[in-house]
């Protein structure tokens, strides 16, 4: 029997400092997550991601933080699509901070820090094992895949970003019993199982972070 291809992958889900989930809306106009970066070869001079596909690729971990911030900054409505495209605009990695791993319970601590930046920030949940089916020649594919939350800032309002949508985990949870709103696999995958647990308590930190903040 042939070894299975391993490959090695980034998904993130996007929240306010207030515990709202960003979403994006894709090609085929699907409701999404941020682009899922997997570790490859990228050609030279090529930024960013497929539109049509949502996927990215990187050539280390270490461009997470450019690639990610690329992004933001393609739909940031104070940036002309033009200029982004034309390679003027530069994806700032020191605009997202490294928070390292979250604790195996969901540590309010961290979280609490997240939530009081004044910048981006995002936190390593879980690493994951996904059957990604077969390639051409019938080898099995194997994603390994490292899962992260990113927070950003109120002062971000991302609800005016392009293609941008913010939602309180109830009312999408609401979208996906009612069905009248396409989704993309990589976002049912999160709001499903154990990961939508995780989601959920995630954004009920944060949120309780910000009330008591306000008291």
């Amino acid at each position: 029997m042939d070894e299975p291809i391993y490959v090695e992958s980034i998904m993130t889900i996007v929240f306010t400092s207030s515990g709202n989930i960003v979403l994006t809306k894709n090609k085929k106009g699907e409701l999404d997550t941020v682009p899922q970066y997997f570790l490859g070869r990228k050609e030279a001079g090529s930024k960013g991601y497929n539109e049509e596909t949502n996927i990215g690729v990187i050539n280390d971990l270490i461009d997470y933080e450019e690639e990610i911030a690329y992004y933001f900054g393609k739909h940031d409505p104070r940036y002309e699509e033009s200029i982004v495209e034309a390679g003027f605009f530069k994806g700032n990695p020191e605009s997202l901070l490294d928070c390292g791993e979250l604790a195996p319970s969901i540590s309010t601590s961290q979280i609490r820090e997240m939530s009081n930046l004044d910048r981006a920030s995002f936190i390593r949940i879980s690493r994951e094992t996904l059957d990604m089916g077969q390639n051409e020649q019938g080898q099995d594919i194997v994603n390994r895949m490292q899962v992260r939350y990113l927070v950003v800032p109120e002062k971000r309002n991302l609800a005016s970003y392009r293609d941008f949508l913010v939602m309180t985990p109830g009312e999408l949870c609401q979208v996906l019993k009612r069905r009248d709103i396409p989704i993309s696999s990589k976002l049912a995958w999160f709001m499903s199982g154990e990961d939508l647990k995780r989601v959920s308590d995630f954004s009920e930190v944060l949120g309780s972070i910000e009330k008591n903040a306000q008291k």
